[in-house]
């Protein structure tokens, strides 16, 4: 969203230097992710983090490109270039929601049988 309200270019270099460590967690994920699938399964896991990435990068060129066209056409009901990183904060609001959710937390039974 900060993106979207960046007005000038030092606003858009400190978001980045912001955003910037954002590139840490895929990696950090896949390491996760792998420790917890059996050796023979390493592959299947790869390619298929690889094939929704490649599909979710598809997809948001796709969605995002005609949410710019649409919203920077005259007729539009808002002219702004700038729609389109609002969008995205809504989806990735919405997805923490969903997360939040779904995630399961430890219950207290399982944290006593442990101790």
């Amino acid at each position: 969203m900060g993106y979207g309200f960046a007005g000038a270019l030092p606003a858009v270099l400190i978001l980045m230097v912001i955003h910037g460590p954002e590139g840490f967690v895929h990696p950090m994920l896949t390491a996760m992710m792998s420790k917890v699938v059996p050796d023979d399964a390493q592959g299947e896991l790869q390619g298929g983090i690889s094939a929704v990435m490649n599909i979710a990068m598809l997809m948001g060129t796709i969605t995002f490109s005609q949410v710019f066209g649409f919203f920077m056409q005259p007729s539009s009901p808002v002219q702004s270039p700038d729609i389109a990183f609002f969008l995205a904060s809504a989806l990735l609001a919405g997805t923490l929601a969903l997360y939040l959710a779904v995630v399961r937390r430890p219950r207290a039974a399982s944290a006593s049988r442990s101790a």
